[in-house]
């Protein structure tokens, strides 16, 4: 790993003297998700920001290659608590998403479970439950009716029903749930 790091690292250092085009960026990209992964957060934002200052300059602000950046910076984030910082990054990522698919597009599920789960982290609970149920109708609209997506868009409403201490309304999600787990694991 540590080979592949420095590696990458290197090669990063080319792509910057190169003006990089856009296949390296992935690269990039690649090397600051491992580094995150080994938890050297102070070397992945240089990274996620050269990245995503190169992607804007390429595709424009508003291409799903930004969106990917964008969404990588704000797990970082995240993930060291930062949720400030995360919850904008989240939002421009939604956006762009809706502008490029619409509205009923896994995509924009995923995005809103990533804003949900935030702010569920936050204890903000009335904000979150919104957003996993537009999650769970996207995936009923476009996936099939068993499909293990549907399942856990269910567990994370019950999930958070749980933690407000809802019993009676979580229940029945995770019925759902395991309904569906049944029906496609046997």
């Amino acid at each position: 790993r540590e080979w592949f790091v420095t590696m990458g690292l290197e090669a990063v250092q080319r792509i910057d003297q190169q003006n990089a085009d856009p296949s390296s960026v992935t690269l990039m990209n690649q090397v600051a998700n491992l580094l995150q992964s080994q938890g050297k957060y102070d070397e992945v934002l240089p990274l996620y920001e050269r990245a995503l200052q190169s992607r804007e300059k390429v595709f424009g602000q508003d291409h799903l290659a930004v969106a990917i950046i964008l969404n990588n910076m704000a797990e970082l984030f995240r993930s060291q608590g930062m949720y400030d910082k995360a919850l904008p990054l989240y939002q421009r990522t939604l956006q762009i998403h809706e502008k490029v698919h619409g509205q009923d597009h896994l995509d924009i599920a995923t995005g809103l479970n990533n804003m949900a789960t935030l702010f569920e982290l936050q204890g903000k609970h009335d904000e979150a439950f919104p957003f996993f149920q537009r999650a769970l109708q996207i995936r009923e609209k476009v996936l099939e009716e068993n499909d293990p997506a549907i399942a856990t868009s269910f567990t994370n409403m019950a999930t958070l029903l749980k933690s407000q201490g809802k019993f009676d309304e979580a229940l029945p999600l995770y019925e759902k749930a395991l309904k569906i787990r049944e029906k496609v694991l046997g």
